[in-house]
């Protein structure tokens, strides 16, 4: 069963990213889903939120920005 709510410690791990990188990434990525607080410490981002972005990050055009 996969898991509807994943945590910091999912998103990095799913991401393949530091906890220092998944605070830049949505600091400077608007598109980027928002999280959820469960507690004053605790955020939780919604799976398929999560999913529909790295989906949309593969439809970016790959030589975008190129020389």
């Amino acid at each position: 069963m996969e898991k509807l709510l994943l945590t910091s410690k999912d998103l990095t791990a799913l991401l393949g990213v530091s906890k220092v990188t998944l605070w830049r990434i949505q600091k400077r990525d608007p598109s980027f889903p928002k999280c959820h607080l469960l507690t004053a410490k605790k955020k939780l981002w919604k799976t398929e939120e999560i999913q529909a972005w790295i989906k949309n990050l593969g439809s970016i055009n790959p030589n975008e920005g190129e020389c």
